[in-house]
């Protein structure tokens, strides 16, 4: 009550001489009294002002190697959703509408536990050579057989042959999708190495969407109507 008392008559006294209350001063003083003393020299950045050493920064060789397998990956994604569909459910496969979309829907089913099931095992799968690098080394060739036998049925084919291969091909594009992004977050140790790192990933993702696309229209212009043709050329 006293220590009260006092504040507010020095408040009464500074209102009649025009100053500044005191006691409004006292938060200042009380920061000011209990900020950390920084040894001379030594300024405090903003976390997204602090740089990292030299040694942390990926050469651009580094980044393209790292980088090229992501023009692949994204091309496999696109005509599994615009042209396979379409192409198994034409007479040249044979396959009815509902059989196909009910196939390729069973299999994006199935992708939904593969994904996480592959970062699971890529996370805590420790070996000599990292812990990225075996699955995609094994999930590649699996990769690519799935592609070609997807995209290159060779004439009519059953239900069960376009599941088996389709899951076949999800399995080894969630094998190299799932680690190959896990890795871009590990491949420096600096925020802005890794901001630079996905940049150029989603650049060669992008090239490879659009590749893929361009690549029938480019084929038609050139007289090659035939849709398996076409297809063949994505694989």
């Amino acid at each position: 009550r006293g220590c009260r008392r006092r504040t507010l008559a020095e408040f009464g006294r500074s209102r009649e001489a025009g100053s500044r209350p005191a006691f409004l001063l006292e938060p200042n003083r009380y920061r000011a009294a209990h900020r950390p003393k920084l040894p001379r020299g030594l300024t405090v950045l903003k976390p997204d002002r602090v740089k990292g050493p030299s040694s942390d920064r990926v050469s651009l060789l580094r980044l393209i190697a790292f980088v090229l397998p992501a023009i692949s990956i994204a091309a496999v994604s696109m005509p599994l959703v615009v042209h396979l569909p379409q192409f198994y459910a034409s007479k040249e496969i044979g396959l009815s509408l509902v059989v196909t979309g009910s196939v390729f829907t069973l299999m994006r089913l199935l992708d939904v536990v593969i994904d996480p099931l592959a970062g699971y095992i890529s996370d805590r799968w420790v070996t000599r050579f990292g812990r990225r690098r075996p699955m995609l080394a094994l999930g590649a060739p699996l990769l690519g057989i799935g592609v070609w036998q997807v995209f290159v049925p060779g004439g009519p084919v059953s239900a069960v042959h376009l599941g088996f291969w389709l899951f076949v091909m999800y399995l080894g594009y969630s094998m190299c999708l799932i680690p190959h992004l896990s890795w871009g977050s590990e491949i420096s140790p600096d925020y802005h190495e890794r901001s630079r790192v996905f940049g150029w990933m989603q650049a060669f993702t992008v090239a490879g969407m659009m590749g893929v696309l361009l690549l029938p229209a480019l084929l038609e212009a050139n007289g090659i109507q035939q849709h398996s043709t076409q297809i063949m050329a994505m694989a």
